[in-house]
């Protein structure tokens, strides 16, 4: 695990997510990020994160981050860990994966063996 720089842009969307959820205690159970985590890094307590955590609350952070603070963040991940920021720059929490879509599609008594195939088709394309 490596530790990943946070800046101020980082809190404030932080407190932005945490705000639209209600609580950080809501936050902590929609991310897995423990409330005194949060309210260490809210309190500027603590200058990084490890990589587990950014990869945990970046999604539900991105959406209040400006292209220029993403791309700050994306070279502070890139100094540490290539791969974290680009699994995680895309994820949307609430999306599944391709496999998960797939696997619904076929166990769905619902959608017929032609139609099955056509959405698979189309999921192989996104």
């Amino acid at each position: 695990m490596k530790q990943i720089k946070i800046n101020k842009a980082f809190r404030k969307a932080l407190r932005e997510a945490i705000n639209e959820v209600g609580s950080q205690v809501g936050f902590e159970k929609k991310t897995g990020v423990s409330q005194k985590a949060l309210s260490k890094i809210l309190a500027e307590k603590t200058n990084s994160i490890l990589d587990t955590t950014y990869e945990k609350i970046y999604p539900y952070i991105k959406k209040y981050l400006s292209k220029e603070e993403i791309s700050t963040l994306n070279h502070a991940v890139n100094n540490h860990n290539s791969h974290i920021h680009q699994n995680v720059y895309n994820h949307n929490p609430d999306h599944i994966s391709r496999k998960e879509l797939i696997g619904k599609i076929m166990s769905s008594d619902t959608i017929n063996s032609e139609e099955k195939l056509k959405f698979i088709k189309i999921a192989n394309e996104i």
